[in-house]
Protein backbone atom coordinates (compact mmCIF):
# COMPACT_ATOMS: atom_id res chain seq x y z
CA UNK A 1 0.00 0.00 0.00
CA UNK A 2 2.63 2.23 0.82
CA UNK A 3 4.23 1.93 -2.25
CA UNK A 4 0.95 2.80 -4.23
CA UNK A 5 0.98 5.82 -1.76
CA UNK A 6 4.41 6.63 -3.47
CA UNK A 7 3.96 6.49 -6.56
CA UNK A 8 0.56 8.47 -6.60
CA UNK A 9 2.97 11.09 -4.41
CA UNK A 10 5.51 10.78 -7.01
CA UNK A 11 3.01 11.66 -10.11
CA UNK A 12 1.31 14.08 -8.43
CA UNK A 13 4.03 16.41 -7.52
CA UNK A 14 5.37 15.86 -11.08
CA UNK A 15 1.96 17.38 -12.47
CA UNK A 16 1.74 20.01 -9.88
CA UNK A 17 5.67 20.99 -10.75
CA UNK A 18 4.44 21.13 -14.62
CA UNK A 19 1.47 23.40 -13.79
CA UNK A 20 3.28 25.47 -11.78
CA UNK A 21 5.84 25.66 -14.42
CA UNK A 22 3.72 27.02 -16.81
CA UNK A 23 2.19 29.70 -14.43
CA UNK A 24 5.53 31.11 -13.96
CA UNK A 25 7.39 30.52 -16.91
CA UNK A 26 8.66 33.26 -18.94
CA UNK A 27 9.60 31.31 -21.70
CA UNK A 28 7.59 31.15 -25.16
CA UNK A 29 5.05 28.49 -25.45
CA UNK A 30 7.56 26.16 -27.67
CA UNK A 31 10.10 26.32 -25.05
CA UNK A 32 7.37 25.61 -22.37
CA UNK A 33 5.66 22.79 -24.16
CA UNK A 34 9.24 21.32 -24.45
CA UNK A 35 10.34 21.47 -20.91
CA UNK A 36 6.97 20.11 -20.26
CA UNK A 37 7.16 16.61 -22.26
CA UNK A 38 10.50 16.57 -21.05
CA UNK A 39 9.47 16.39 -17.48
CA UNK A 40 6.33 14.13 -18.11
CA UNK A 41 8.95 12.07 -19.86
CA UNK A 42 11.23 11.76 -16.70
CA UNK A 43 8.56 11.40 -14.29
CA UNK A 44 7.53 8.73 -17.10
CA UNK A 45 10.67 6.93 -16.83
CA UNK A 46 10.79 7.46 -12.69
CA UNK A 47 7.34 5.58 -12.78
CA UNK A 48 8.16 3.04 -14.78
CA UNK A 49 11.18 2.56 -12.47
CA UNK A 50 9.06 2.51 -9.66
CA UNK A 51 7.19 -0.24 -11.33
CA UNK A 52 10.16 -2.03 -12.04
CA UNK A 53 11.51 -2.07 -8.97
CA UNK A 54 8.63 -2.90 -7.07
CA UNK A 55 7.49 -6.14 -9.24
CA UNK A 56 11.07 -7.44 -9.02
CA UNK A 57 10.90 -6.72 -5.25
CA UNK A 58 7.31 -8.55 -5.23
CA UNK A 59 8.97 -11.64 -7.32
CA UNK A 60 11.48 -12.05 -4.87
CA UNK A 61 9.58 -11.90 -2.00
CA UNK A 62 6.96 -14.36 -3.61
CA UNK A 63 9.87 -16.57 -4.56
CA UNK A 64 10.63 -16.84 -0.74
CA UNK A 65 7.50 -17.32 0.19
CA UNK A 66 7.12 -20.32 -2.43
CA UNK A 67 10.00 -21.97 -1.33
CA UNK A 68 9.40 -21.45 2.43
CA UNK A 69 5.84 -23.18 2.05
CA UNK A 70 7.69 -25.77 -0.15
CA UNK A 71 10.01 -26.80 2.52
CA UNK A 72 7.40 -27.14 5.53
CA UNK A 73 5.44 -29.04 3.08
CA UNK A 74 7.98 -31.58 2.47
CA UNK A 75 8.46 -31.84 6.14
CA UNK A 76 4.80 -32.29 7.10
CA UNK A 77 4.82 -35.16 4.37
CA UNK A 78 8.14 -36.28 5.91
CA UNK A 79 6.64 -36.41 9.58
CA UNK A 80 3.38 -37.87 8.56
CA UNK A 81 4.53 -40.66 6.35
CA UNK A 82 6.68 -41.59 10.04
CA UNK A 83 3.59 -41.10 11.61
CA UNK A 84 2.13 -43.71 9.27
CA UNK A 85 4.99 -45.77 9.03
CA UNK A 86 4.18 -46.06 12.96
CA UNK A 87 0.82 -46.82 13.02
CA UNK A 88 1.13 -49.35 10.41
CA UNK A 89 4.07 -50.65 12.22
CA UNK A 90 1.73 -50.96 15.24
CA UNK A 91 -0.94 -52.62 13.67
CA UNK A 92 1.17 -55.62 11.75
CA UNK A 93 2.48 -56.63 15.64
CA UNK A 94 -1.37 -56.42 17.03
CA UNK A 95 -2.17 -58.37 14.14
CA UNK A 96 0.85 -60.73 15.08
CA UNK A 97 -0.07 -61.00 18.13
CA UNK A 98 -4.41 -61.85 17.40
CA UNK A 99 -2.66 -64.47 15.12
CA UNK A 100 -0.70 -66.11 17.61
CA UNK A 101 -3.91 -65.73 20.28
CA UNK A 102 -6.30 -67.18 17.55
CA UNK A 103 -3.49 -70.52 17.37
CA UNK A 104 -3.68 -70.65 20.61
CA UNK A 105 -7.07 -70.65 21.04
CA UNK A 106 -7.99 -73.35 18.24
CA UNK A 107 -5.28 -75.72 19.56
CA UNK A 108 -6.62 -75.64 23.40
CA UNK A 109 -10.21 -76.10 21.31
CA UNK A 110 -8.94 -78.87 18.86
CA UNK A 111 -7.18 -80.54 22.34
CA UNK A 112 -10.43 -80.45 24.64
CA UNK A 113 -12.44 -82.01 21.52
CA UNK A 114 -9.89 -84.81 21.35
CA UNK A 115 -10.01 -85.59 25.28
CA UNK A 116 -14.15 -85.54 24.79
CA UNK A 117 -13.54 -88.46 22.05
CA UNK A 118 -10.81 -90.05 24.76
CA UNK A 119 -13.04 -90.22 27.40
CA UNK A 120 -16.57 -91.05 25.29
CA UNK A 121 -14.37 -93.92 23.83
CA UNK A 122 -13.32 -94.96 27.25
CA UNK A 123 -16.72 -95.00 28.98
CA UNK A 124 -17.95 -96.85 26.08
CA UNK A 125 -14.96 -99.22 26.33
CA UNK A 126 -15.85 -99.41 29.56
CA UNK A 127 -19.61 -100.15 29.09
CA UNK A 128 -18.44 -103.13 26.42
CA UNK A 129 -16.27 -104.73 29.07
CA UNK A 130 -19.09 -104.43 31.55
CA UNK A 131 -21.46 -105.72 29.59
CA UNK A 132 -18.79 -109.05 28.21
CA UNK A 133 -17.87 -109.54 32.10
CA UNK A 134 -21.25 -109.86 32.90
Amino acid sequence: MASGNTLLALVTGAAIGAAVGLLYAPEEGTETRKKLKNKANQAGNEAREFVNSTTEQLQGRANVAKKSFSESLDSAIVSATSAADDVIGSLEAKLAQLRSKNAHTNVDARVDQVADNVQKNVAKAKNAVNGAIS
